[in-house]
């Protein structure tokens, strides 16, 4: 009873923790429509602020005032710098605090090392307390007494202020708002950079109770995300139930069921998300969403701010497609290339050529859920990872290498039928929060399920199969297979996204409504879609495998999730084949260019921020921009802005 008491204080105070995390996060989904995928990244640094901040003054409270205002000043130049560029296109801004969490990320890294650092507290605080019968740490108090006195003065900025009044009303109205003479904008700013100082508070507190460590940020930011998903978006008594909730789960787990604690996470999602979609405390929206009533949600989101600051745009123009003559040439000759490259005499160029097949599977696959559905998953990668854990669990147990094969896609299609019924129902930005703490749970599992997936370790694989006459153990007979089987791949993802069925997935993506008036099933539509994206992950996943010899958690952790997006953004959403252009870009920048530069990752990061920026259509639209040009051609004028694909077959930028 006395460990069980102690484990619940335990799970209280980290939900003091979880409070200060996530009642930022929500505050600026629900006034701004942004996930922010920097959120984790903020707390993190503010965390290795304070610690820098400390060693050098000795002074706990400047380590906590100068962590907390750093990142609120992030948060100035990370909303005025760049996010008011792209007000209103909420993918868009979802994707560019993305590039800029890999590149917070990275310069920490480089700045602080890989090693976990601890903050510690004044000495008054190092000792237990002592309660009757209990002794409790009086570092865990003071984070639970800090995290009251926030939530306090939260309520009472929200409730009884007329900023908070203004903040409630851009949350329940922003459009209204903005029409009544507010400026919006600066509420904007205000909030955001509120949330950033309390993901800079959380973090130097947690420096205390969790230490500092690189991919750190990747799982606070699930830990918010899972919290906000329980309690409601954009909610403060959602992210405090929430909080508490996660914080007493997530304790009990670590306790009593530590290699299963991730799952912890998994269970109360799908308790929330079965019996109440919206969250315990959001109300569910028109037309399927599930952010708080009023707030927008994912449909609203869909369309340009009223609020937003008028800038002049040149009509982009609409680039036709290269002729099937064009097309059937260049992919003749990126076949023949690819079979070339065994005779060039370097296996390092054979490892290149197959890491881009692989990888530009992966992201083509994403691509008909992100560019062709209008579903941008961050936890797609994961299915490439269940995949190739499948094949060495099976090989690892005595399982012939090539009923292994089978073995493994059919886990990977068990696993997307139980996700995707849980996503499918919400859209565009709930569908990318589930995706991603979904994928963290998948990552979470590898971790730490050291007696079935080897944790850190990771697993091998025994051997590459033999399929009927096909030897495929020596690396020159598998690079041929392996290119055969990425061109049936993409020959069948064309296939799929130039027939009805793929038709009515553009469909869905320009106007879900619409589709559904029109006796479309539109969930249906959308699970088959998960369904077989989900499958061409796994296959990649099965090459993947058999070229590593070698499955480990970094394979499917929030970088490698975040670098799918990458390719597919890069290379541009809704073209398929562009999803390969960025795979090319990605990989070379992993092996070519990180030979000269140590930081290739806040390269990655700059590609990503500059293409969400520039080059929203992605790589393949200036390509055809190019050919189009050559073969004569006209490019036709798009409709005002160019900002959103239409069913003509322009590249779609997830930005309604």
């Amino acid at each position: 009873m006395h460990g069980l008491l102690i484990q619940t204080l335990n799970g209280v105070t980290f939900a003091g923790l979880l409070f200060l995390l996530a009642s930022g996060f929500t505050l600026v989904f629900g006034l701004m429509r942004i996930v922010n995928m920097a959120h984790g990244s903020t707390y993190l640094a503010g965390g290795y602020v304070g610690y820098s901040v400390l060693a050098v003054t000795h002074s706990f409270v400047a380590a906590l005032v100068v962590g907390s205002l750093a990142m609120a000043m992030f948060g100035v130049v990370l909303e005025r710098g760049l996010l008011i560029r792209i007000r209103g296109l909420v993918m868009s801004e979802l994707l560019l605090t993305m590039g800029v969490a890999f590149i917070v990320g990275d310069l920490s890294l480089a700045v602080w090392g890989g090693n976990p650092l601890v903050i510690h507290l004044p000495a008054a605080f190092r000792n237990p307390v002592h309660v009757a019968t209990l002794t409790y740490p009086a570092n865990r108090l003071l984070l639970l007494g800090v995290a009251i006195v926030v939530a306090a003065l939260l309520y009472y900025l929200l409730n009884r202020t007329r900023v908070g009044a203004m903040i409630r009303a851009g949350v329940d109205n922003r459009e209204m708002t903005a029409a009544l003479g507010i400026n919006i904008n600066a509420v904007f700013t205000l909030v955001f950079t509120l949330g950033a100082l309390l993901a800079g508070l959380a973090g130097v507190l947690g420096g205390n109770l969790l230490t500092l460590y690189p991919g750190g940020d990747s799982d606070i930011l699930t830990l918010a995300v899972v919290v906000i998903i329980v309690g409601g978006i954009g909610t403060f008594w959602g992210a405090a139930a929430g909080s508490l909730i996660v914080g007493l789960l997530t304790t009990y787990g670590n306790a009593y069921f530590p290699e299963m604690a991730y799952f912890s996470l998994f269970l109360p999602m799908i308790v929330v998300l079965l019996w109440r979609p919206q969250g315990l405390f959001g109300l569910a929206m028109a037309g399927g969403g599930t952010a708080r009533a009023g707030a927008g949600g994912d449909g609203v989101a869909r369309k340009r701010a009223a609020h937003a600051v008028p800038r002049r745009r040149r009509a982009p123009r609409r680039i036709p497609p290269p002729g099937p003559v064009w097309q059937i040439a260049l992919a003749g000759a990126c076949v023949g290339a690819a079979l070339l490259i065994p005779h060039a005499g370097s296996t390092f160029y054979i490892s290149i050529v197959l890491s881009i097949l692989i990888f530009g599977l992966l992201a083509m696959s994403l691509d008909l859920l992100a560019g062709y559905t209008g579903l941008v998953s961050l936890g797609h990668a994961s299915f490439l990872g269940i995949a190739a854990y499948s094949i060495a669990y099976g090989t690892g147990h005595g399982m012939a290498a090539a009923p292994a094969i089978p073995f493994a896609l059919g886990i990977t299609l068990a696993v997307a039928a139980v996700f995707g019924f849980l996503v499918v129902r919400v859209r565009q930005l709930t569908f990318v929060m589930l995706t991603l703490a979904l994928g963290q749970v998948v990552w979470g599992l590898a971790y730490r399920w050291t007696s079935v997936l080897g944790g850190d370790n990771g697993l091998p694989v025994a051997g590459r199969p033999a399929i009927g006459p096909l030897n495929l153990t020596d690396a020159g007979s598998y690079y041929y297979f392996a290119v055969a089987a990425f061109i049936v791949c993409a020959v069948l993802l064309w296939l799929i996204v130039n027939s009805p069925f793929g038709l009515v997935l553009k469909g869905i993506r320009e106007n879900e409504e619409r589709m559904s008036a029109l006796g479309f099933a539109v969930g249906l539509h959308k699970y088959l879609a998960f369904l077989i994206a989900s499958l061409f992950a796994g296959v990649a996943g099965v090459l993947f495998a058999f070229f590593n010899l070698y499955v480990s958690p970094t394979t499917i952790d929030f970088q490698h999730n975040g670098i799918a997006v990458l390719m597919s953004v890069v290379g541009g959403l809704g073209t398929l084949w562009g999803p390969l252009i960025g795979a090319v870009i990605v990989v070379l920048t992993q092996q070519y260019v990180s030979i000269f530069i140590t930081r290739w990752v806040t390269l990655l990061g700059i590609i990503f921020v500059l293409t969400v920026l520039f080059a929203r259509r992605g790589v393949y639209d200036a390509v055809r921009l190019l050919l189009s040009r050559f073969v004569g051609a006209p490019p036709q004028p798009a409709e005002p802005g160019g900002l959103v694909a239409s069913p003509a077959g322009r590249p779609w930028t997830g930005n309604g």
